[in-house]
């Protein structure tokens, strides 16, 4: 195999192992939710959403930039093979992280009541449950940060295993102690249903917590191999100093632009529930529509975001390393890879959320024939929105690695103040719909900044990339000539009931997405992108069934 393709190969599998892992977290993520919203009950489920709400946006905020600066100045280090200065990162970061934590969990106490007010119209009796919620989150934003250091240093070392494998532990962690101890108290200790969405929420740092020992005791090896390697170093590690300010100077444009990019959830925590009611929708359905956009929705679609997220965690290592050596080739290649293959994946899975968005509302979450109308109109807007934006997560680490921060940092600034500006009037006027707009014109805006200037100043092409994905959405034609051949006959999914629906609901996907792989295998896209021959995958498969 040549050089080429091991470079390839290596940025795809980095890319899919640290999908894999945030896949089957996002999957277990979806799957709790039915069984969670049985144990609280609706009503309650809105406090637990609107805690996960606080707690991502805080976290984002606290976060932001550091990690994904500790993976590239980990990986830059590797790659000159000074390992006391790897090691020396590891221990600053640490600290740095734990004490950002700290500051963000006083920020929560110190303008808890700012917080409460975002909420809308609300009665006393509401607004003394939404403080205790933000209170209870501070102690998780205390533990999740240092555990977001221990995953920069294995990205940075290209330990994508054990990246992908902590983030499935703390959601397990997570699901198995929010469910298992909500349903002790409720069904056990017969206490209020508001006692289990208190402690779903503590679930976030005891998750944290377990996650933590895992890469410190588990993983000790990795870690002790290149201690031992920087042990036999003659040259002396970077100053303290110098690296905190190269952190810093990686991370201050990554903290805006994560920040910046993180504008949707601002512009509906602070004007979503309060415009919902200025369009007409009383307390209680503008609280619905809020759970369901902010957190349902996002969970469905958030699936194939994943895969941005993993090959966003492989790049930003190989495209520092490719810049150390100053590879103008191999950061085309891994920007043009990264686009692609986060399009052929993610695309039909889009389309299958899109055309089965009620279906799949029900079988996860069931509900009334309302609930679900609601749901399934809330997921398809989604979808729209999402298929334009999941570029985003994977074009800003690549422009940020690429010295790009100005342009893209000044891109995303717009897009923020333009969204904050539009969402208001829009859902005043259009009600939920209007959301879905406000998010997406800023996207498009932020994106046609970004491919001008990864264009002009970095020399990439995307000559071969668009008729890559013009082919991706022509595949998607017979995927959808599948679904309505199957609605035409009447397979049914939701009068079937939940477990049964299962069933059908299977078929419909695996039909949907054998005809769209039959296309696109014609085409010969996962081979000239993901190196995958799907033919070949099949007689091989087909072969050993019949030893």
């Amino acid at each position: 195999m040549s050089k080429h393709s091991n470079k390839k190969n290596r940025l795809v599998i980095g890319g899919l192992t640290s999908s894999a892992g945030l896949f089957l977290t996002k999957a277990i993520g979806i799957l709790y939710v039915a069984p969670f919203r049985a144990i609280i009950g609706p009503d309650d489920y809105v406090y637990y959403a609107a805690g996960y709400e606080l707690y991502n946006l805080i976290l984002t905020i606290s976060l932001a930039g550091l990690p994904f600066a500790i993976a590239a100045i980990v990986s830059k280090y590797m790659e000159k093979e000074d390992y006391r200065t790897v090691m020396l990162v590891k221990k600053i970061s640490q600290g740095l992280l734990a004490a950002f934590g700290l500051i963000s969990s006083l920020a929560i106490i110190l303008f808890i009541n700012q917080f409460v007010n975002t909420r809308g119209t609300i009665t006393s009796d509401e607004a003394l449950i939404y403080r205790n919620v933000y209170y209870i989150m501070t102690i998780s934003i205390l533990t999740v940060p240092i555990l977001s250091s221990y995953r920069g240093f294995f990205q940075g070392i290209k330990n994508y295993t054990a990246y992908s494998f902590s983030q499935v532990l703390e959601q397990i962690v997570r699901i198995v102690f929010l469910l298992g101890v909500g349903a002790l108290l409720v069904y056990g200790f017969k206490l209020d249903r508001i006692t289990a969405v208190y402690m779903a929420l503590i679930a976030s740092a005891v998750a944290a917590i377990a996650t933590i020992v895992y890469f410190a005791i588990f993983n000790r090896d990795a870690i002790l191999s290149i201690d031992e390697r920087s042990k036999l170093q003659d040259s002396p590690p970077r100053n303290t100093k110098s690296i905190i300010k190269e952190l810093f100077v990686f991370a201050i444009p990554y903290l805006l632009s994560v920040i910046l990019s993180s504008r949707v959830s601002f512009a509906n925590m602070a004007f979503l529930p309060s415009a919902l009611q200025a369009y007409g929708y009383d307390s209680t359905i503008s609280q619905l529509y809020t759970s369901m956009i902010t957190n349902e929705a996002l969970k469905l679609v958030g699936i194939p975001v994943v895969l941005a997220t993993g090959f966003a965690v492989a790049v930003i290592p190989e495209m520092s390393q490719a810049l150390v050596r100053n590879d103008q080739k191999t950061i085309q290649k891994n920007v043009s890879l990264s686009i692609e293959s986060v399009l052929l994946i993610s695309l039909p899975l889009y389309i299958l959320i899109y055309f089965l968005a009620n279906e799949i509302y029900f079988i996860l979450f069931g509900g009334s024939e309302m609930i679900i109308n609601m749901g399934g109109a809330i997921t398809k807007g989604q979808v729209i929105v999402s298929i334009i934006s999941i570029l985003s997560p994977i074009l800003v680490p690549i422009s940020m690695t690429l010295n790009l921060a100005r342009e893209s940092i000044m891109g995303l600034i717009v897009a923020f103040i333009f969204n904050l500006i539009i969402l208001t009037p829009l859902v005043t006027y259009l009600g939920y719909v209007g959301s879905f707009i406000a998010e997406l014109l800023p996207t498009v805006l932020y994106l046609i900044v970004i491919f001008y200037y990864l264009s002009k100043k970095r020399n990439i092409k995307f000559k071969y990339t668009v008729r890559r994905i013009v082919l991706m959405f022509v595949a998607i034609i017979p995927m959808t000539m599948v679904y309505y051949l199957l609605h035409l006959i009447g397979l049914p999914v939701i009068s079937l009931g939940r477990f049964k629906g299962l069933f059908t609901l299977a078929i419909y996907g695996i039909t949907m997405l054998t005809a769209y792989l039959i296309t696109a295998h014609y085409f010969l896209l996962p081979q000239s992108i993901l190196n995958i021959n799907l033919e070949m995958m099949a007689k091989k498969v087909f072969n050993r069934a019949h030893r």
